[in-house]
């Protein structure tokens, strides 16, 4: 039985290449799985995941002396999404951003649910960061 899911070997191939830039899967596959359980069926999960991040136009599959080699084509700084979010939930975002920026003393930087942008979701993924630590 796997413990791992293609999820959670996305989330660290994703991870993996905020460091780098190039994955080979024979040199690279103890990185993203330490102990190496059962290394076919990793193998394959890798490449499963990496046919992701290919088809998002992320990497490029190159074969290098006879090895499977991924690509960055660009840095994951800038690599972008689009999100589309209910007011709902941007009214949620909103809310935790200026609770947090009125306990730190920075209520002057409050933003507004009608223009959720990059820098909530940036100061949210830090009250998280800090939250989980």
């Amino acid at each position: 039985m796997t413990s791992f899911t293609l999820q959670d070997i996305t989330n660290k191939l994703f991870q993996y290449f905020t460091d780098n830039n190039v994955f080979c899967l024979e040199e690279n596959h103890a990185d993203i799985f330490e102990p190496s359980i059962d290394p076919p069926l990793e193998r394959a999960a890798l490449l499963k995941s990496l046919e992701k991040f290919q088809q998002q136009k992320l990497v490029s599959r190159l074969d290098v002396d006879g090895k499977s080699v991924f690509l960055l084509e660009k840095p994951l700084q800038s690599f972008s999404q689009s999100i589309e979010l209910s007011g709902e939930t941007a009214g949620r975002v909103a809310q935790v951003i200026n609770c947090h920026l009125q306990r730190t003393g920075n209520a002057e930087y409050r933003i507004n649910p009608l223009e959720t942008s990059e820098r909530a979701i940036q100061l949210l993924a830090v009250i998280a960061e800090k939250a989980a630590t």
